[in-house]
């Protein structure tokens, strides 16, 4: 089947309008509609009609439910429609590459809001109406949260980038049960720590919680900017803290009303570089203090093996147990997860300009089995996946082989390429170079690789197996329970 008559089933009924025509009015407006919303620009001046199904004809082998529907699709489709007729659709060609996407809502609710407005028979509105649709069709994961009095802005919040190396963008994934689990440890305690390894979304977390806390005091703040080895003062330590977030760790850590505190990197002060703030953290978290003021502190930090020889098995002055402790484990991505993650991903590199990139589901599951869900190796080998197939895709689709496409990835996955790129690119493994394991460490990981299957659980008792523990707070393990 050629690929003109695969698109006239997708666009049935196909033709080219190119005079206004009362009964297709509808469809029209629909096309309009998609590009205010996708093209930043004025609509076409002949725009042709696109009919949205339950099930949508991609290519020759994909359906997409109407459900899972982007404009990123759209955009494909209309782009095939532009290269059958270049003549006629010279207009876009010009174009195509600023094309956006506002924010819309996952599912078919962007697709039902615009058919409703389709059917306007006021055309003066539908400008008016298409250009408030953008803070109306925001996903709740990818929306600040608003005020009570006005929907202004909370101190401390930020727009995050479409994509980051470093802290939260519009990848992030968190399902509301994880969420709701890590919301509940910091509201039980009054100071907590998480420890897991580099790269492992730490500073998402944190900008996340303080994003969620913001209406009844939220702060987040990076010590990253204290790097160094000397001990700090208490002046400057309280200097820090106003230019980075306003008030001082005093003036937050007296406050007498409800506050919620997040303090990444809180690794470059491990030791006794900072004792004034390790007094204060160990006052706060005494008997006698639970009743003065209603605080809550999470730490976030790394737990490596050479930190901890180098600081003498005592990173922190401040004794934590487990029922004040997270680690790697809230952080992992479950399978659900990682799928809106991939599906985030290639929605991003569709409309960043690659229309034919795509992650087969083999390929997704097959991340999952190698990372356990660390989400920034997933992220990692979702990037090195789209520079080694960002022009493959193409090739692959052109064949109508998505078979073809997988073995290539999936072999891929498996080559000491992959690897080789993974130890030495990824922040995840940074500190594995000048890392010795001891004669015990060693052992316990060959017998863990040779007596356990990728994926199971094995039994721990942490009383008797220091290492173990240890490899647990550093993030190599994580405990089930």
């Amino acid at each position: 089947m050629s690929s003109y008559s695969s698109l006239s089933r997708v666009l049935s009924p196909f033709r080219v309008q190119t005079k206004f025509e009362e009964n297709a009015l509808p469809a029209r407006r629909i096309v309009e509609m998609s590009f205010y919303c996708v093209v930043l620009t004025y609509p076409l001046p002949d725009p042709f009609p696109v009919n949205i199904f339950q099930d949508n004809l991609i290519s020759e082998n994909e359906m997409i439910p109407k459900a899972e529907l982007t404009f990123g699709h759209l955009k494909q489709m209309i782009v095939r429609v532009m290269e059958k007729s270049p003549t006629v659709y010279k207009n876009i060609c010009e174009v195509k590459s600023l094309w956006k996407v506002e924010g819309l809502a996952e599912g078919d609710n962007k697709w039902t809001i615009l058919e409703e407005i389709a059917n306007d028979k006021d055309e003066t509105s539908i400008e008016q109406k298409l250009r408030a649709l953008g803070n109306k069709l925001k996903s709740r994961k990818r929306r600040l949260e608003e005020d009570k009095e006005g929907g202004s802005r909370k101190r401390g919040k930020s727009d995050y980038p479409l994509e980051s190396k470093e802290g939260r963008d519009s990848l992030i994934s968190i399902s509301g049960n994880r969420l709701d689990e890590i919301i509940k440890f910091v509201e039980m305690n009054r100071v907590g720590l998480l420890r897991s390894p580099p790269s492992s979304g730490k500073t998402t977390l944190g900008q996340t919680l303080r994003d969620y806390f913001s209406n009844c005091g939220g702060f987040y703040i990076s010590l990253a900017g204290l790097g160094g080895r000397k001990q700090i003062t208490e002046e400057h330590f309280e200097n820090f803290w106003r230019n980075e977030v306003g008030c001082s760790w005093t003036e937050i850590s007296d406050n007498t009303g409800t506050i919620y505190v997040f303090i990444d990197e809180i690794q470059v002060i491990y030791g006794n570089r900072a004792d004034y703030f390790w007094g204060k953290v160990k006052m706060l978290m005494s008997s006698e203090n639970k009743n003065k003021n209603d605080i809550h502190i999470l730490l976030f930090g790394t737990y490596d093996p050479i930190l901890v020889n180098e600081m003498n098995e005592t990173p922190t002055p401040v004794k934590f147990y487990d029922d004040n402790t997270l680690s790697l484990k809230s952080l992992l991505l479950a399978e659900g997860e990682l799928k809106d993650l991939t599906r985030f991903y290639v929605r991003m590199r569709v409309l960043g300009g690659s229309p034919l990139f795509k992650i087969p589901q083999k390929i997704a599951d097959a991340i999952f089995s190698l990372t356990g869900g660390h989400v920034g190796l997933c992220r990692f080998i979702l990037d090195l996946l789209y520079t080694h197939y960002k022009d493959k895709s193409n090739y692959f689709l052109a064949e109508k082989n998505d078979e073809a496409l997988t073995i290539g990835m999936l072999r891929y996955l498996a080559s000491p390429s992959l690897t080789i790129n993974v130890m030495k690119g990824s922040r995840a493994f940074y500190w594995i170079d000048n890392w010795n394991p001891t004669e015990g460490e060693a052992k316990f990981i060959r017998n863990v690789l040779l007596n356990n299957q990728a994926g199971r659980s094995f039994p721990i008792d942490f009383s008797t197996d220091s290492v173990a523990k240890n490899f647990v707070r550093m993030g190599l393990f994580v405990a089930d329970s």
